[in-house]
């Protein structure tokens, strides 16, 4: 039973580890550049979510679209960062969005190898993020797998 649960765990924690190692290596390696923009539209996006049993939960995000030119073509984006923005919380959706008042300028971050990927935020911020997450499983693994070794005879 104690191989078991070491190997299980072991298994669990390493899939999460490998797969934010891998997540940060994809994002380290892609050529991000800037350019300005300017947003042309704002608004809050709703629907309702089925995230467990039967009811539905409302969720609000911000929708944002903005161009930008690159090597003389306009590009249209609509993502603000690689992390999810939904909430349950209408007004939380819309203190996001008022940093993004249509018309405002922003600087947008793109992809140099595909300038149609592009964000409001640096995605390499995550990298980090990415890091700390398969650190952190790392601990975890490690000490699940140091209770199991204690109590499970």
């Amino acid at each position: 039973m104690k191989i078991a649960c070491y190997i299980f765990i072991t298994l669990i924690s390493l899939v999460i580890v490998v797969a934010g190692i891998w997540q940060a290596y994809g994002l380290s390696r892609k050529r991000i550049c800037g350019c300005n923009g300017v947003i042309v539209l704002a608004t809050i996006g709703e629907a309702d979510e089925v995230l467990g049993g039967d009811n539905p939960l409302r969720m609000y995000w911000p929708v944002v679209e903005y161009e930008y030119t690159v090597s003389g073509q306009t590009l249209k984006g609509e993502r603000i960062s690689i992390a999810g923005g939904k909430t349950s919380v209408r007004s939380e959706a819309e203190k996001r969005l008022r940093c993004y008042a249509v018309g405002k300028q922003v600087k947008v971050f793109y992809n140099a190898d595909d300038a149609a990927e592009a964000y409001l935020k640096n995605p390499r911020k995550h990298i980090w993020s990415f890091l700390c997450w398969a650190f952190g499983m790392t601990l975890f693994g490690a000490l699940m797998n140091f209770m199991i070794w204690k109590v499970v005879p």
